[in-house]
């Protein structure tokens, strides 16, 4: 059984809700919480956990970049990655930078415990088409270091691959001015009322345009539209310059 475990998820409920479920089964294990990448990093020099459960949409320090820097420094981690929605090539990209396994969130306690016991005895804990990928992965990487000494900059080093998904606008999904509007004040954690006051809407046409955000995303509720953002990049790139600065010259 494990002594310490990280949560590392930048909303708080979702990170007591993983505990509750993880103590129901362990009650005597310490859980500790990490809201960013950077606080994981510091939180694992102070506790060194045996197992991480790793959000994946973050600021700032991704869950991909988080997990390579953290392996790097403390390769004895099992890092779980637990996210809402993932396709099949992001999940093999983050277990070959060294995640041993993968659960979405909003399961069942049992499965939280599952992976807890089956990573802490050196087991993978994914779909049975990705852990075999997986395990053929790390089998031929083995063979190939055991021929010849990889150089750096190889064309067939195989050590890392990283497969990027193609990047999604806001106008791939049909989002109008009125959704960016909403979608950029949603991501800096306001509530709809909130919303409502600032771009003068009735509250019902909020609700209306976040729902139906939410449809043409496949998102669950407000936190996965956040998450979606982060995930997209739109945080980051020129999505809501023109939002940030009317906020900035309307305070």
């Amino acid at each position: 059984m494990p002594k310490d475990i990280l949560i590392v998820d930048n909303h708080i409920e979702i990170c007591e809700e993983i505990k509750k479920e993880i103590l129901v089964t362990y009650p005597k294990v310490n859980i500790a919480f990490a809201h960013t990448g950077l606080d994981a990093l510091k939180q694992c020099g102070i506790i060194t956990p045996e197992i991480i459960f790793m959000d994946i949409a973050m600021p700032m320090l991704g869950g991909l970049e988080t997990t390579k820097a953290i392996i790097e420094k403390f390769s004895t981690v099992k890092i779980i990655i637990i996210s809402s929605k993932k396709t099949e090539h992001e999940i093999l990209n983050l277990a070959v930078h060294g995640a041993r396994g993968f659960i979405e969130k909003g399961c069942s306690g049992n499965i939280y415990t599952d992976s807890i016991d089956a990573v802490f005895k050196g087991d993978l804990y994914f779909s049975a088409k990705i852990k075999l990928r997986v395990s053929q992965f790390i089998d031929s990487f083995e063979k190939k270091n055991k021929n010849r000494k990889l150089m750096e900059n190889e064309s067939d080093n195989c050590s890392i691959i990283s497969v990027t998904a193609e990047e999604k606008l806001p106008s791939d999904f049909g989002f109008s001015e009125i959704d960016l509007q909403i979608l950029f004040l949603l991501y800096q954690k306001l509530s709809n009322m909130e919303i409502k006051n600032i771009i003068c809407r009735e509250i019902k046409t909020v609700e209306y345009h976040i729902k139906q955000m939410m449809i043409k995303t496949d998102c669950k509720n407000r936190h996965e539209l956040r998450d979606f953002v982060i995930e997209n990049g739109w945080h980051k790139d020129n999505t809501f310059d023109n939002l940030k600065r009317a906020a900035k010259n309307n305070p």
